[in-house]
């Protein structure tokens, strides 16, 4: 089977990171120097420009797996069903319920195409599903529930992310699991507090959520073979139906 290509959007977070610890190195250069007004700005900084990637690259990579879905043209019958609901659901919107319940004609069209969505011949190369994040105060929540669209069912657990940390024990390093969802969710509260009450984190706390990224580059690559392994399991199975 062919290896599928690493995702564009793990490339353009890791590039975006580089620049949250380009920031971050800045910092330091103003803690040695004392001047510890611009070094709180810059950190203010970093973990707004944190926030924002991550959201950014959950946003991204789901669009880029759809549309390497809609590459394979696969018949109706060889997508994932839940896939099938989430266009559903997507296509199925307050609109369209207020045009039918008024007698609008113009509810035919958009009927026919969820008719289509759920029963067609025709390969599939269009699939609306909704994949934009849904900014705001929420944290993992939306990203599990923007990944449950995609037939993913929570995203937090299917990605293990894992560090080595001296073991007390043994010579051996000891393997330990890293809740980056309890991560991004400390994350989301003080970036949350940043943003609306003009809340600053001690410095420890500082520390602390910008210390994660190597966490976050590690779940990156980790949700990107979860996709992968989705992706070659999905095009498997319509080759033994073919």
């Amino acid at each position: 089977m062919q290896e599928l290509q690493s995702f564009d959007a793990i490339q353009d977070f890791n590039e975006s990171l580089d620049e949250v610890e380009t920031l971050i190195r800045l910092a330091i250069g103003y803690e040695k120097l004392n001047k510890h007004d611009k070094r709180s700005l810059i950190l203010r900084s970093a973990l707004l420009f944190l926030g924002t990637h991550l959201e950014c690259f959950f946003e991204s990579i789901a669009e880029e797996y759809i549309y390497r879905l809609e590459q394979m043209s696969l018949k109706r019958e060889q997508l994932p069903e839940k896939l099938i609901l989430s266009s559903v659901q997507h296509q199925f919107t307050d609109e369209l319920i207020k045009k039918i319940k008024s007698g609008n004609p113009k509810c035919k069209q958009d009927i026919v195409m969820i008719a289509k969505t759920i029963e067609c011949d025709q390969p599939v190369t269009e699939i609306n599903v909704d994949t934009k994040f849904s900014y705001g105060r929420h944290g993992s929540s939306i990203v599990k529930k923007l990944f449950a669209r995609l037939d993913i069912n929570d995203v937090f657990k299917s990605c293990v992310v894992t560090t080595e940390v001296e073991s007390l024990l043994s010579d051996e390093p000891e393997i330990v699991t890293i809740d980056v969802e309890k991560k991004f969710n400390a994350l989301t509260g003080v970036r949350n507090g940043l943003i609306h009450e003009n809340k600053s984190p001690n410095a420890a706390t500082f520390n602390s959520i910008l210390s994660d990224i190597p966490h976050y580059r590690n779940f990156a690559e980790g949700l990107g073979c979860l996709l992968n392994d989705k992706l070659n399991e999905i095009r498997k199975n319509a080759s033994v139906a073919a």
